[in-house]
């Protein structure tokens, strides 16, 4: 990481994982420092939040009424698919939460992602304000987002997964995405994931400025809404 005076804020984009039934244990929330390091979050401590601006909550709230696509941008799990997300999500909640469960489930995997696609995500997705401003080193770390051990390919899916607002105005919000773990190419049911972003609209479009493991998993799975399709 890059460690110039007077930059932004970096927080690492965090990723909350749990490893059990769904509604039969909690979700453990896990955070990693810049150099990639896996810690376990202090009982009852919050982790650290981003620089998006307040905005009053407003739990499965939506401007527009229509519910959010959980498989926004396509199936294949590439730069491309944020893009896409980004540029066909509307300014409202529901555009927000594809555009954060796109990119969850891009930045969330294992194999991580590539430094050419790293570059492309940090120049069009991530806002001004960022919790990194080298996304490319920062995964160069090799953080393990999706907080699953072993080898194996690993990814987040929105197949049975939810979705909740927990604040927003016309210009920020806060979604959680409970997504479902999947492991060489197979949902595994006793897995899953609740991860909550923070984005803002700039340039007309929602850009992700952070996120953290904030929700209880089993909380997020009983209160959330389904997507409205997934992949």
């Amino acid at each position: 990481m890059q460690t110039e005076p007077n930059k932004r804020r970096r927080w690492p984009f965090i990723a909350g994982g749990a490893a059990g039934a769904i509604a039969a244990v909690a979700g453990v929330s896990i955070y990693y420092s810049s150099q990639g390091t896996e810690q376990p979050a202090p009982p009852a401590a919050q982790p650290p939040t981003s620089n998006a601006p307040t905005a009053t909550p407003a739990p499965g709230a939506s401007f527009d009424g229509r519910g959010p696509n959980g498989c926004a941008g396509g199936q294949t799990i590439d730069a491309n698919m944020v893009l896409t997300a980004q540029q066909e999500a509307d300014n409202s909640t529901d555009g927000a939460v594809e555009v954060a469960a796109a990119f969850t489930k891009w930045i969330a995997r294992t194999p991580l992602p590539s430094a050419e696609e790293a570059a492309t995500i940090e120049a069009e997705v991530l806002a001004a304000d960022a919790f990194t401003d080298d996304l490319a080193a920062y995964l160069a770390t090799e953080p393990n987002q999706t907080g699953i051990e072993g080898g194996g390919e690993v990814h987040f899916s929105t197949t049975n997964g939810v979705w909740q607002v927990e604040s927003a105005t016309p210009d920020a919000a806060t979604v959680s995405i409970g997504s479902m773990v999947v492991v060489d190419g197979a949902i595994d049911s006793t897995r899953a994931n609740s991860t909550t972003v923070d984005l803002v609209r700039e340039d007309d479009r929602w850009k992700v400025v952070g996120g953290g493991g904030r929700v209880d998993l089993n909380v997020l799975f009983e209160n959330g809404i389904e997507f409205d399709g997934g992949c």
